[in-house]
C-alpha cells in the first residue's frame, strides 16, 4: 500500500493498493530509492522452512505506476535462505539487507552490496569500442542494458551520460559472463538462463547454398542479441573446402526476468513466402 501527502506538515491520505506489485504470498519491508523510481521489498516465497527474497519494481517517473517486480540476482538472494529488509544508502551506491547466508557471524546478519554499473555490455571480458558501439546502436532509446548513467540508476534514456560511465571503465578486464550453449539437439526444448548469463546458439549452416538462419521471434526486453550472427566453417585438419558448410552462431544475454520463445528459421532471404528448410525453437526462462 502507499499513502501520500501534499507536504511534510500535512496528514497522509487514504492508502492505495499497488496493483502491479503485490502477490498473495506476502510482501513487506519496502524501501524506496533516493530518486523515488525504484521500490525494494521483501517477498515470502515459502513459509516452511522460511524462504524470503528481495524484489525490485521500477517506474518511469514519480507519480507513475510501478512496473511488475523482478527479484534481485543470486549475488543478493541466496536460494532457500532468509534475504530481507533491504535499504539503499542516500547516495544510491550501496544496498544493505539482512540474510542468514554462510560466511556471517551466525544466524541473521547484516550485509552490504555495492551497486556497480554493468559496463562489459557484450560479455567478452573487456570494456572496449564494441561496448561503446552497443550504446550508440541504442542511442535515445529506453534500453535497460545500456542505461548505466548517471549512476546508480540511469535516467531512462541512452545518451552521453551512459558513454561517460562506460569511458570511466574503458579497457578494464572483466571475467567473461558464464555461457549456456545450445544446438539443434535442443530444438523445441526449454532452458533456464540466469540474469547476466550468455546464451550461445550454434546451428549448422551452409551459406554457399543461399540458406541462412534468421531470427524471427524473440523478446529483447528479456534476451538481448549482441551483434550479428557469426559464421564459422567446419573444423578440419586441412584448409576448409568451399561449399562444405559450417556453423552459424548467435549470442544473447539475459537482461531481465521473464519467459519467452526464441525462434529461428533456415531459409533463403529472397524466397518470400517459401517454407523454411529448417526451424529452431527454444523456450527461455530467466528467473
Amino acid at each position: 500500500m502507499v499513502a501520500t501527502r501534499e507536504s511534510t506538515s500535512d496528514t497522509f491520505g487514504a492508502p492505495v493498493f499497488l496493483e502491479n506489485v503485490n502477490v498473495t504470498g506476502g510482501d513487506w519491508t519496502p524501501d524506496i530509492s533516493p530518486d523515488e523510481l525504484m521500490l525494494l521489498f521483501c517477498r515470502l516465497l515459502q513459509a516452511y522452512p522460511p524462504h524470503y527474497e528481495i524484489w525490485m519494481a521500477r517506474r518511469e517517473a514519480v507519480g507513475h505506476a510501478f512496473s511488475a517486480p523482478t527479484r534481485l540476482p543470486p549475488q543478493v538472494n541466496v536460494p532457500f535462505k532468509l534475504n530481507a529488509s533491504p535499504h539503499i544508502s542516500p547516495d544510491g551506491s550501496t544496498l544493505y539487507f539482512g540474510t542468514d547466508r554462510a560466511g556471517g557471524s551466525g544466524g541473521w546478519d547484516l550485509w552490504q552490496a555495492s551497486i556497480e554499473p554493468v559496463v562489459d555490455l557484450d560479455g567478452d571480458g573487456i570494456v572496449d569500442s564494441a561496448d561503446m558501439c552497443i550504446i550508440v546502436d541504442h542511442w535515445g532509446a529506453d534500453n535497460k542494458l545500456c542505461d548505466i548513467g548517471p549512476m546508480p540508476w540511469g535516467d531512462g534514456v541512452v545518451d552521453v551520460q551512459d558513454l561517460i560511465v562506460l569511458a570511466e571503465h574503458l579497457f578494464e578486464v572483466y571475467r567473461s559472463a558464464e555461457t549456456v550453449e545450445v544446438s539443434e539437439d535442443n530444438d523445441c526444448g526449454q532452458i533456464e538462463l540466469e540474469l547476466g548469463k550468455l546464451l550461445v546458439v550454434t546451428l549448422e549452416s551452409n551459406p554457399s547454398t543461399g540458406y541462412q538462419w534468421e531470427l524471427i521471434e524473440s523478446n529483447e526486453s528479456i534476451l538481448k542479441q549482441f551483434g550479428q550472427s557469426e559464421y564459422k566453417p567446419s573444423e578440419t585438419s586441412d584448409a576448409p573446402i568451399v561449399g562444405t558448410g559450417g556453423r552459424e552462431i548467435f549470442r544473447f544475454k539475459a537482461i531481465s526476468s521473464g519467459q519467452m520463445t526464441l525462434q529461428l528459421v533456415y531459409r533463403r532471404p529472397w524466397e518470400e513466402g517459401a517454407e523454411p528448410l529448417k526451424t529452431f525453437s527454444l523456450q527461455v526462462v530467466v528467473p
